[in-house]
């Protein structure tokens, strides 16, 4: 992150630390966060519809600023990795599953779902990238083979680069790992309204996580339907790419300033003058 970008975002939390209310809050998901906070942080893309929607849920003194999440200046250049440089041979499909809270998001009745998967998909394996050694203890024997725990890693980005689907267990975080995945041409499956589809996309979602299995399926087995994401993902990296993370800041800064002199203003002078 450049040296512009940090005071940048230094100065906006000054502007926040100056306040005597906690107002700032970013939602990662489509519905408004119940939160008592005058400012709401919205980092996706709304339609008209959404806008009304959203004030309507607001309460007399919130307003909500779009500032769009970027991760360009986390992102760095990496040539794709071996699988064997992993222990995973070269033929198999990868699937990611990403996270240091895993022993807590991925559930009994979810990792059914991802044996589901394994089961129909011969080649398919389970690459587990992040700290959860008490996942690893959970797995059903028939299926050691089949999981690859790679633990937690400082190369996050370079790292994943072995995987051909990132899969997103029911979870409102992740979404930065995702962003990641797509940058690498790793198509997503998602559920909706949560960190990971605000980030990616509609387009990387399904309806439920029975359905994930069926999707996953044709991920493996229809290379037509994998070029057409990986497609999806180049021009979702596109977008992620030009998201101008500075100019970000420095409207959330001015937002903030704009609202803590008006609230001033208004106790300096309740009447309205």
């Amino acid at each position: 992150m450049s040296e512009c970008l940090k005071s940048v975002i230094k100065q906006c939390w000054l502007i926040c630390a100056d306040s005597s209310l906690p107002y700032l809050t970013r939602r990662c998901v489509k519905t408004i966060p119940v939160t008592n906070a005058p400012i709401i942080v919205l980092a996706s893309d709304y339609t008209i519809a959404e806008e009304r929607r959203y004030q309507s849920w607001l309460k007399p003194y919130q307003q909500f600023v779009e500032v769009k999440h970027s991760i360009v200046g986390n992102t760095v250049v990496v040539e794709k990795e071996k699988k064997e440089n992993y222990g995973i041979p070269e033929d198999k499909f990868v699937i990611l599953l990403v996270g240091n809270r895993l022993v807590q998001e991925v559930t009994e009745d979810f990792l059914k779902t991802i044996y589901a998967m394994l089961e129909e998909n011969p080649k398919a394996v389970l690459a587990v990238i992040g700290n959860c050694e008490a996942l690893e203890k959970r797995i059903v024997e028939a299926y050691w083979e089949r999981f690859y725990f790679l633990g937690y890693t400082e190369e996050l980005q370079k790292t994943m680069t072995i995987g051909d689907l990132f899969l997103n267990p029911p979870r409102q975080g992740g979404g930065t790992g995702a962003m990641y995945a797509i940058l690498q041409e790793i198509p997503v499956v998602t559920l909706d309204n949560c960190d990971v589809q605000v980030n990616v996309g509609k387009v990387f979602t399904c309806d439920s996580v029975e359905s994930m299995v069926n999707l996953v399926h044709q991920y493996c087995e229809d290379k037509g339907f994998m070029e057409k994401k990986k497609e999806a993902c180049r021009r979702k990296a596109e977008e992620i790419l030009a998201v101008d993370e500075k100019e970000n800041y420095r409207r959330l800064c001015e937002f903030v300033e704009t609202y803590t002199i008006r609230q001033e203003k208004q106790v300096q002078h309740p009447d309205g003058r």
